[in-house]
């Protein structure tokens, strides 16, 4: 008689350990390729409130889902290769700024640190932390890193939304989450293999906290519109003024193409000129990387956005744009030193 017919109780065990052992190999297999493919760590609630997250300090982080690179962030949790003794440029702005996406001497705080040699610049560049985002923590990123020379933060939009504006002046801005707690969602961040059922949750308990009206898009026309767009802009103005520092503001615009092959962008003329004319009623230095892109593009098609490994010209910032950002904020500096 079979064995497995005399003792039937046997054979299921067997048959479960064997499936057993096989999921916790596959487990193994996909964490592997999940490490190196997209791996960020957990987010941490930013005490300072300089961010409203941070990375796992000391934490290597990989991606290959746009660009190829593995960084490893600093103490702070921010991506840097180091923390200078004193901060003279601190750099403020969105997944674009946090640049995971090249490497971490190519990005454009690292570049503007060899441009000026004489002075340390310092990102703190996060994942979701638009320009509202930036505003909204300004006075506490001052604070708490203390430069002494300029604070610079990214956008990629100048047609800004009323709504979510006069949340940041009202103080009643809806903050960015850091991880979700609990045991069960500890492991899911920490393991590779669940990191993307971990990001489907955090994407829908993002969206869920999200006011609705805060998804529509204003008009940037009208007295009111420019009226809200001043005021939010001097916040910075205030903060920097505050510690006696130049702030800067850079706009790195998305790119498109026309049914025709021409590079076209999201903003009109009529929104770069209120968006500089509120910078300017502020004394914030306003610098348009438009025309630098474009020049890129009709020299020799560099894009400013898009790596190999993703569709023509979308996407984050990839090293060009990087090096031609640290260009253009280099002069500006050099030419304010002066």
């Amino acid at each position: 008689m079979d064995d497995k017919m005399r003792n039937p109780g046997k054979a299921y065990v067997v048959a479960i350990g064997k499936m057993i052992l096989a999921g916790i190999i596959t487990l193994i297999f996909l964490s592997i390729f999940g490490y190196a493919y997209y791996h960020t760590g957990l987010r941490i609630k930013s005490e300072s409130g300089a961010t409203d997250y941070h990375w796992e300090p000391n934490t290597l982080m990989s991606t290959m889902k746009e660009g190829f690179s593995w960084i490893k962030t600093d103490s702070n949790g921010y991506n840097n290769a180091s923390i200078p003794a004193q901060v003279d440029i601190l750099v403020m702005g969105s997944s674009h700024m946090e640049a995971a996406e090249v490497a971490q001497g190519e990005n454009t705080a690292a570049q503007l640190n060899m441009m000026l040699p004489d002075m340390n610049v310092y990102n703190i560049g996060i994942s979701g932390h638009t320009i509202y985002r930036c505003v909204d923590n300004i006075f506490s990123a001052i604070e708490s890193f203390k430069p002494t020379s300029y604070i610079v933060i990214e956008t990629n939009r100048i047609r800004l939304d009323a709504n979510e504006m006069e949340a940041v002046i009202s103080g009643h801005a809806v903050r960015e989450s850091a991880s979700a707690g609990g045991r069960v969602m500890s492991i899911l961040q920490r393991i590779p293999a669940f990191k993307p059922l971990y990001s489907q949750f955090d994407a829908w308990r993002a969206q869920d906290r999200k006011p609705m009206a805060a998804q529509s898009v204003v008009s940037s026309e009208g007295d009111d519109y420019y009226a809200t767009l001043e005021a939010f802009l001097r916040i910075v103005g205030e903060a920097a003024e505050t510690d006696g520092i130049k702030a800067i503001i850079f706009y790195d615009p998305p790119q498109e193409f026309d049914k025709d092959g021409n590079l076209d962008y999201f903003h009109t003329d009529e929104d770069v000129t209120l968006f500089r004319k509120a910078c300017e009623q502020n004394n914030i230095v306003f610098i348009d990387m438009t025309d630098t892109f474009a020049a890129a593009y009709q020299a020799d098609h560099t894009l400013a956005h898009g790596f190999a490994n993703t569709g023509v010209g979308i996407g984050h910032l990839n090293r060009d744009s990087h090096r031609m950002i640290a260009e253009a904020l280099a002069a500006e500096i050099r030419e304010e030193q002066k």
